[in-house]
């Protein structure tokens, strides 16, 4: 025998149980974690993780949302691939069974830098991802709801590398990080058609990838028309993606914002400026939505929302009496769900000139 062949087994056995799969349950879903160092994923674990788990739960914990599975949306690392075993051990810590999307800084940046591989360089750019968590490209069931996982970030070339003086590198440099573009790839697309053949019309299509759909410049997604055509056929979808910086019922869905470190009715942060400017910063706003300001109790300011679906600016109404007031703001989602946030103010009167 070889030195490098081996004993095939007559069988590989392994158990398949059956699970219950409810047409309502919940889902995590993380947004650009990406730890540069060894010291981040501890603070990730402190800040996001320890806020969810439950000790006691099935495998190493529980989650406190009772969810059903989670999903990471990219850019698992800050271009440091070493890092993705102590960051998957911290989702570990949640007891679900986990999904991870490929993004940009989870790719092997030295994958095109050979005569080898520069032709193609994005065929080699996943394979350190690959050997930690699997494939980049699936596609799994829920319930009524059907996952698509895809990579769409294509790997363009080997573009040298930046001087940082970060220590995780060689003579402190690391490589480029932004030499790619949006996807998907025309193969992708087709596994897309593909895997909805077999998908009942009226499910909920969820597709998870890192770059989001209406991505511009450089992230631009150029075969964003052929994959709708891919997608026509299944009305009720949606997309989760990351890179910019829910829970599912049947074929209907909803999503909630968890602030790490604060208390879950965090939603919002609301700051007066001498101005009199009234600035909101709500922190899952999304186009469509209202924020409403007033002074409690007294005159309702009007709204006004800046290139940003999340913050919003009044101006504080001229009749408000010297004093101290409280302003209330109330932020009203696109489901209907509203939350309040509040901020004490004080307008003094003027003060009288002494002699």
């Amino acid at each position: 025998m070889a030195d490098d062949d081996r004993a095939v087994p007559a069988s590989v056995d392994f158990p398949l149980r059956s699970i219950d799969e409810p047409e309502s349950f919940s889902v995590i879903v993380f947004g650009d974690p990406r730890p540069y160092s060894l010291e981040q994923p501890g603070h990730f674990r402190a800040d996001v993780i320890d806020p969810l788990v439950v000790p006691g739960g099935s495998g190493n914990g529980a989650n406190i949302h009772g969810a059903a599975f989670g999903i990471s949306l990219g850019d698992m690392v800050g271009d440091h691939l070493d890092l993705f075993e102590p960051l998957s051990d911290a989702q570990g810590l949640l007891g679900v069974p986990w999904y991870n999307v490929c993004g940009n800084h989870d790719m092997n940046f030295l994958s095109g830098h050979s005569s080898l591989t520069a032709e193609h360089p994005d065929s080699d750019a996943d394979e350190t991802f690959e050997r930690v968590f699997g494939p980049t490209d699936y596609a799994f069931q829920y319930g009524r709801a059907h996952f698509i996982v895809l990579d769409n970030v294509i790997d363009q070339r080997f573009a040298g590398m930046r001087d940082t003086g970060h220590p995780g590198w060689s003579d402190g440099q690391m490589p480029v990080a932004n030499n790619c573009r949006g996807g998907p790839r025309a193969e992708q697309i087709e596994f897309v058609r593909n895997s909805l053949r077999f998908v009942p019309a009226d499910d909920r299509v969820v597709l998870a990838f890192h770059i989001p759909i209406e991505g511009g410049g450089v992230h631009r997604i150029p075969e964003q028309r052929a994959l709708f055509q891919a997608l026509s056929s299944h009305p009720h979808t949606f997309s989760l993606s990351g890179h910019t910086h829910l829970h599912v019922d049947g074929n209907r869905y909803t999503t909630g914002f968890r602030p790490a470190r604060r208390d879950p009715g965090h939603r919002m942060s609301v700051h007066v400026g001498e101005d009199g400017l009234i600035t909101a910063n709500v922190f899952s706003g999304a186009e469509g939505d209202r924020v409403t300001m007033r002074i409690v109790p007294g005159s309702t300011a009007s709204d006004s929302r800046k290139d940003s679906h999340h913050i919003w600016h009044a101006s504080l109404p001229t009749d408000v009496p010297a004093g101290t007031h409280v302003i209330e703001v109330v932020h009203t989602d696109l489901y209907g769900r509203t939350v309040s946030a509040h901020h004490t103010i004080r307008i003094g009167a003027p003060l009288p000139i002494r002699p």
